[in-house]
Parts: C-alpha cells; sequence; structure tokens
C-alpha cells in the first residue's frame, strides 16, 4: 500500500463529501486506502461516508476524541509506507498525492513533506513554517500583521527576514527543508511514526502538527515543503463551530508545547506575552464599542479575555 490517508471529520459533512470525491478521482491507479475517523458528528457524517463512499474505512467514536488523538486511531490501523494526514475542508488537485509519495520515495532523509495550500479562492495560503519563537509569538498575540502592508508584498520584498515571525512572508516557490508542516495535508513517513509514534494526545487542538515535526526532527529527519503541487483548504470548517474553545486550545496548546520542548524560562516568557498581547487586543475590543472603529463580533472579546484567563492559571502537564 502506498499510503493511509487519514481524515477526522466533526460535523462538516458537505466538505468532507467534497474531499472523499477528489480523493477518489484523484488517485485512480493508486495502492492508497483512506480511513475517516468521525468525532461525533450529527450532521449525517456517518450515514453519508457509508452509502456513497463504501471503499473507505469508518471508525465512528461517538465523542470528540481531539484532532491528534482521531488521527492516531486511523494511524495504528493504516497499511501505507506513509501516512497522509488530511483535514475534510481539503480539496486534493490532480497528482498532489502522486508527487507527494514519490517524493518521499525518492528522498531517504525526508521523515515528512507536504504541498503548497491555497485558500478557497486559490490564492496562496500557508506551506512550510518555521517553528515558533518569542518573537513570533508576540507578533501574533499582539496581531501585529493586521497593521502591516499586504502578505504579497511582504512576501516579494522582505520575505526571507519576516518569514521568521510569520510564515505567511516566506518565499514559497522553492524546494526547501523547513521546520514543520501545517496538519491540513501532512505525509509522514511510516518508518518515522513506528519510531517516535505518532500525535503528542496531551494536545486536544492546534499545534499538533508542529510538535509532530519538532519531533521528527529530533530523531534525525527533514521536514521539506514540496511547492510543485498544491492542495486546497477551506479553512476552520471544524473550527468555526465552537470559536470560543478552539481559539483558546490554540494557545493553550502553544504554552504545552514551550514547556515539552523548550526553556522553562521561555514558556514563562510565553505567557507573560499572552497575557499582556490579549489584554491588549481585548481594550481595544472594548474602545471600538464606544469609538467610531470596526466593530469586532462578540464572540472576539470572550476569546480574549479567556486566553487572558489561560495565560494566568493553566498549568501544562509537566514533561
Amino acid at each position: 500500500m502506498d499510503a493511509t490517508v487519514t481524515i477526522v471529520n466533526y460535523n462538516t459533512v458537505a466538505k468532507l463529501r467534497d474531499c472523499l470525491q477528489s480523493i477518489r478521482e484523484t488517485t485512480r491507479g493508486m495502492a492508497l486506502e483512506t480511513i475517516v475517523v468521525d468525532n461525533g458528528s450529527k450532521d449525517g457524517s456517518i450515514e453519508m461516508v457509508r452509502s456513497e463512499f463504501p471503499e473507505v474505512q469508518l471508525i465512528a467514536t461517538g465523542e470528540n476524541l481531539g484532532f491528534g488523538r482521531a488521527h492516531n486511531r486511523a494511524m495504528a490501523l493504516g497499511t501505507g509506507r506513509h501516512f497522509i494526514v488530511l483535514n475534510p475542508d481539503t480539496v486534493v488537485e490532480p497528482n498532489t498525492f502522486r508527487h507527494l509519495i514519490g517524493f518521499m520515495d525518492a528522498t531517504p532523509d525526508a521523515g515528512a513533506c507536504g504541498p503548497t495550500i491555497k485558500d478557497a479562492s486559490g490564492a496562496f495560503a500557508h506551506s512550510g513554517h518555521h517553528d515558533f519563537s518569542l518573537v513570533s509569538m508576540a507578533a501574533n498575540a499582539f496581531n501585529v500583521r493586521a497593521i502591516l502592508p499586504s502578505d504579497a508584498f511582504l512576501r516579494r520584498h522582505f520575505g526571507r527576514w519576516l518569514g521568521r515571525v510569520h510564515s505567511a512572508y516566506h518565499p514559497h516557490d522553492t524546494l526547501r527543508v523547513v521546520d514543520w508542516i501545517d496538519g491540513a495535508c501532512l505525509v509522514v513517513r511510516r518508518a518515522v511514526y513506528d519510531r517516535i509514534g505518532g500525535f503528542d494526545e496531551k494536545i486536544f487542538l492546534n499545534a499538533e502538527d508542529w510538535e509532530w515535526c519538532y519531533r521528527i526532527r529530533l530523531a534525525g529527519w527533514h521536514v521539506y515543503h514540496v511547492p510543485e503541487v498544491a492542495l486546497l483548504h477551506l479553512m476552520h470548517q471544524s473550527k468555526d463551530q465552537f470559536y470560543v474553545p478552539s481559539f483558546v486550545a490554540h494557545y493553550r496548546a502553544m504554552m504545552y508545547v514551550f514547556r515539552k520542548h523548550y526553556s522553562y524560562a521561555s514558556y514563562a516568557a510565553l505567557r507573560v506575552i499572552l497575557f499582556a498581547g490579549f489584554s491588549w487586543r481585548l481594550l481595544v475590543a472594548t474602545l471600538e464599542k464606544v469609538l467610531p472603529m470596526r466593530k469586532r463580533p462578540a464572540r472576539e472579546a470572550e476569546a480574549y479575555l479567556a486566553v487572558m484567563a489561560d495565560a494566568w492559571r493553566y498549568r501544562p502537564p509537566t514533561p
């Protein structure tokens, strides 16, 4: 078996149908198996997979296991030489999987790789990333990107420097070794899985891909961005169903990974940065209610307050 595709679904029946159909149409002739783990959907996803895609192996958990734990359930059953971790809100373009698998087979030092990611309009969205740092987390927490010129302009003129702060500014047109690949489409060699295991199940949502790639690199493999092929990612279809909890989960995962892989001082500094950054954003959101400024949805202020509370009181498990 060339590869095992693992997909975790939560109430995204329409997007999952499109995703599975794109796999069916673009991988004819390949030795490929697809495993869908449904995390307790109530929108007919299970029935749709069973009736329309009988070739797909379905695991119905009956509960939300989280992203990493659910993918681990699928990988434990997979028989492929490689694993392709895929989001249900993606559409696979022709030859994407074939090219990525061929790249892995031809590149012995590659532990993982991924394609260029495009958004719903077909424009570049993101691809390979640098590790998060205190500088990049500060830029994120204070939302510095919102006051900068367009991503395309900065990527063209300052990409190699600003890419250290935010992955959106990387030049993405050349094959390169990166620190991590987005879990929307992440190809991992089975030998990697056999040696270091799958996702860290202490992370419920977000940053699992970064943490896994970090361990892949510690084990001696490289992680590659392969720009010749692309994937359409419709972005956050599941997360938007529970915006505030997923927003908080993202920064909780960041604190956990900093505590696990970085120094204690870096972890402590991150907590201060998150508290300060989201205090500022909450202040701005509060002023917007009384000043003639752009009004944010109420859920954004709720999310900022929740991240501040987490930065103050959350203590990740000791590594």
